[in-house]
């Protein structure tokens, strides 16, 4: 055989092409596939059999690309973009996502009346079917409002390294997703943890009760960032504030809330950082539980009349 012609016995060649065309393309291709399909072997085993391209004419590179689109290969919108492209269409995505974040006026306010949103869209586990009188805030409006809040709070503790206090068991799912969006935003921070209760069933019992975890020494002398999952009366903020303030002599104590409560009348305690104002409704979800059910939603919901009578012990 002779040195200037192509090996072809040895691979296939499904694409009916002299493979002196295609050979650079596929050099290109695979500079962008870190994980070829399995057709791709048979070609990369012998693309240095094949001589150097004398010439790539459009009409070939043309064919070629059809081909591929047509064999679903490869994503064709990957591959033909060049570094600079790709990292100018990563860097304008990004860009309009934070202008995005920026424009967004907090806290959102969700309306009083019913919205049109659909449960039956929802993920949820099947026990937990008919117990939601409706959804108020699906998933992706809470993701928005979390990063939301984080840009807020980069830009007011740039400069310090603040100490999260999430205020468990509610305010879990609130306090992972923000310390994520911190961290993505590069901003310090450390964390602790306190177990605060005045709830029994749907309403605030008023008895505040601080069960601890909390690492004293960890928060003296440190601004405090007590993340929350919902103010409503704000009964336990105005008991657990003062007792950080007398136990722990902090520089500062803010608050962030995912959620705070349009009640007649106002609470004991204001959040600095509030995600949702929303209606006087008992609701769960994200966190947000009944008698211990429901926080594990990505959703937030109102819990309907089948799931306040559900009976619990059923589930163990």
């Amino acid at each position: 055989m002779s040195s200037e012609e192509p090996r072809t016995d040895r691979v296939s060649n499904p694409t009916g092409l002299d493979p002196r065309y295609y050979t650079p393309l596929l050099f290109f291709v695979l500079s962008y596939n870190t994980r070829p399909p399995p057709l791709l072997p048979r070609f990369t085993n012998n693309l240095t059999l094949y001589p150097p391209c004398p010439s790539t004419t459009s009409e070939n590179v043309a064919r070629f690309l059809s081909h591929l689109k047509n064999s679903n290969l490869f994503p064709l919108n990957t591959m033909c973009l060049s570094e600079q492209s790709r990292a100018s269409n990563t860097a304008n995505s990004a860009d309009k996502h934070m202008t995005d974040m920026s424009d967004l006026d907090l806290p959102v306010v969700i309306p009083e009346e019913t919205r049109s949103l659909e449960v039956s869209q929802c993920l949820y586990p099947k026990e937990y079917e008919g117990h939601f009188d409706r959804l108020l805030i699906p998933k992706d409006e809470i993701a928005q409002v979390v990063q939301a809040l984080a840009k807020q709070l980069c830009s007011d503790y740039q400069g310090t390294r603040p100490v999260l206090v999430c205020v468990l068991k509610g305010a879990s799912p609130f306090f992972q997703h923000l310390c994520d969006h911190l961290m993505q935003q590069k901003q310090g921070f450390d964390t602790e943890f306190i177990r605060v209760s005045s709830y029994e069933g749907t309403s605030s019992t008023g008895n505040v009760q601080v069960a601890g975890g909390l690492n004293l020494q960890h928060v003296q002398n440190r601004h405090i960032l007590l993340v929350e999952d919902i103010i409503d009366t704000g009964t336990t903020l105005s008991h657990l504030i003062p007792h950080l303030q007398e136990q722990a002599s902090p520089k500062s104590i803010q608050v962030a809330t995912l959620l705070k409560k349009r009640l007649p009348e106002p609470a004991k305690c204001e959040a600095k950082y509030v995600g949702f104002t929303i209606p006087n409704h008992f609701i769960i979800g994200y966190g947000l539980d009944y008698n211990e059910l429901y926080r594990d939603t990505q959703d937030i919901f109102i819990i309907s009349k089948e799931g306040i009578d559900f009976d619990a012990t059923t589930l163990n």
